[in-house]
């Protein structure tokens, strides 16, 4: 049996096993496995097991699919070891029978598997990651309790099934009181849920209706005028088929012929649409052409007619609304005692069964927006404690003057405003007896933020001015200000073979290595420089030290010292004879006496 390894960009790693014959990977809902980055496509590729081989077809992504640094077209082999590579995403596929019993995955041994890895890359170890276990639901359906199509079965595919009018959905039921996109099963970690797709007659589970709504055995649903009940499989559904029309339950609706009852009302309809039609051609003549408004059918034909009502705003039972209310009332006594973060719980709950409530969205709004002031307040007080009073200065000044917090900001910034002016001064004249200017300057500024009419710190400024005035810059014993780089340039000196990826270079020389891993990844993708070969030689370098491949590391990555090995491999292939390959190849096998 085999088992899937993902790993994002971030490190997380999560084992599914390969139980299902097919799965797809995309972005969207639906999808097997859901990548959810950007640079997955919505439907991305495809995953066969047939025969014991497993085969990635790549669905015409848009950033494709990469198998050890190789794009792929339509369908290709994937054999255990190999890495593929979907977006941001890196995947290997493993069989867990040879971890079992002590033998290596992945293919046949290369040239320089049985000696040392390059750059004292140590051999790939597993490394220990959660499982995740994907488990199929029981099977469910749904079985229609009214109209016409009574008796009929419909089976509830996993992981989701829509329901409508027309032929898109998994279930269409044909019905004037259902719409287009009626409603929507899902299952959620084995629990089966209804999701109201804004349909214009609503959803109703047991009378009651649901925008969203927990599913369980024998529920009544009703989709517009049309009942169903949701049923197990297993169960014994022959009470609800009637006796009279066994083929509504294995033929479409439309297939079956229909009853003397329903012959006869088709029979009545189209003789009342026949005199109604010969009434009104009689009016128009007799009126000159002129329209006459539609006559009222009697209470027989609108009967027959079958309203669309509208969905309610808000339709909540009166114990639910007295409970709601109190809920509110309550997070209203929290807000009142500051405790934001208990008022926030209960409007979460209260939102999700009425979630157009004004009164409690104001109150959300109001709890969030305090919240962030009293976390200012807070984090002043510890600045105090940690003795940084121009820093505790400052968070009082960022306070919002609509707040509550306002008045206690103002008296708090009063109080400390003194020692916060003192603190920055200190450190202006400490910088200017070490004829650190611009540093000065700095420092200065702040102080006249805190006391603006300051005189001491209003000379200071004038003296700090004229020492860093351009005319000054050749006096003696005054420090000329550094150029700024020229913008596009790294701060950083770039060696020569790595001109061409100046910028992926500058990020791993200043240690930011996943910003680097990614722009070395789209170099080497890009059309015309797939061979740059010192690109390959630095993504080595990088996924070596992110995957802590040197040494017996307990936080190994797997798939980054992969990644790792295949670069090293492509780049000695591009440039055989750089001293860099020389150092990459294995040493020679010494010969035996």
């Amino acid at each position: 049996m085999y088992r899937l390894i993902i790993e994002d960009d971030e490190g997380r790693k999560t084992i599914v096993p390969l139980i299902r014959n097919q799965l797809n990977i995309g972005r969207e809902e639906g999808n097997t496995i859901r990548l959810t980055e950007r640079n997955v496509s919505r439907r991305h590729a495809k995953l066969l097991l047939k025969d014991g081989q497993i085969m990635i077809e790549d669905l015409k992504s848009y950033n494709g699919v990469w198998i050890n640094g190789s794009r792929i077209n339509g369908r290709s082999p994937l054999r255990p070891g190999d890495l593929l590579e979907i977006g941001d995403y890196h995947l290997s596929v493993q069989a867990e029978a040879a971890e079992e019993e002590g033998k290596p995955n992945g293919p046949a041994k290369e040239e320089y598997d049985d000696q040392t890895p390059p750059l004292g890359i140590a051999p790939i170890e597993e490394e220990e990651a959660e499982v995740v276990d994907i488990v199929a639901p029981d099977p469910a359906v749904i079985v229609l309790l009214n109209t016409s199509m009574q008796g009929r079965i419909f089976d509830v595919e996993w992981p989701a099934v829509t329901i409508g009018r027309t032929d898109e959905n998994e279930i269409a039921i044909d019905h004037a009181s259902i719409s287009r996109h009626h409603a929507k099963i899902v299952c959620e970690e084995g629990v089966y849920k209804l999701y109201d797709l804004d349909s214009a007659n609503g959803v109703l589970v047991n009378g009651e209706e649901f925008t969203v709504c927990d599913l369980r055995w024998g529920d009544i649903i009703e989709l517009g005028q049309v009942k169903v009940r949701f049923s197990e499989a297993e169960e014994d559904l022959s009470a609800y088929v009637p006796a009279s029309a066994p083929a509504a339950v294995e033929e479409a609706a439309g297939s079956a012929e229909p009853s003397k009852s329903l012959n006869t009302v088709i029979m009545v309809a189209l003789v009342l649409v026949l005199a109604a039609g010969g009434g009104i051609f009689a009016l128009m003549k007799r009126n000159n052409g002129v329209t006459p408004p539609p006559p009222r059918l009697s209470k027989d034909a609108s009967s027959a007619v079958e309203p669309r009502r509208r969905k309610p705003e808000q339709r909540v039972p009166n114990n639910e609304q007295k409970q709601l209310e109190q809920q509110l009332k309550l997070a209203e006594d929290l807000f009142a005692q500051e405790n934001y973060k208990g008022a926030l719980e209960i409007l979460t709950k209260v939102i999700s069964k009425r979630p157009k409530w004004d009164k409690a969205l104001e109150l959300q709004k109001r709890c969030v927006y305090e919240n962030a002031n009293f976390k200012l307040i807070q984090e002043s007080i510890e600045w105090q404690a940690e003795g940084k009073m121009f820093e505790a200065y400052k968070k009082l000044s960022k306070v919002s003057k609509q707040s509550r917090y306002l008045a206690r900001a103002e008296d708090a910034k009063k109080q400390i405003a003194k020692k916060a002016f003192e603190e920055m001064m200190q450190k202006v004249r400490q910088a200017m007896a070490e004829k650190r200017y611009f540093e000065a300057t700095q420092f200065n500024s702040k102080a006249l933020d805190v006391m603006p009419k300051n005189e001491e710190a209003l000379k200071i400024h004038k003296q700090l001015e004229a020492l860093t005035a351009p005319k000054d810059r050749k006096a003696p014993g005054v420090v000329a200000p550094r150029k700024a780089p020229k913008r596009g340039t790294p701060s950083v000196k770039v060696p020569k073979k790595y001109k061409k990826i100046k910028r992926c270079a500058s990020l791993y020389i200043s240690k930011k290595y996943k910003s680097a891993l990614r722009c070395l990844r789209r170099v080497i993708r890009r059309k015309g420089e797939k061979n740059v070969p010192y690109a390959h030689l630095l993504l080595g370098h990088t996924a070596k030290r992110m995957g802590n491949c040197v040494g017996k590391s307990k936080k190994r990555n797997h798939l980054l010292c992969l990644e790792a090995k295949i670069s090293y491999k492509t780049f000695v292939r591009l440039k055989p004879k750089s001293p860099e390959a020389a150092k990459l190849k294995p040493p020679p096998a010494r010969r035996e006496e």
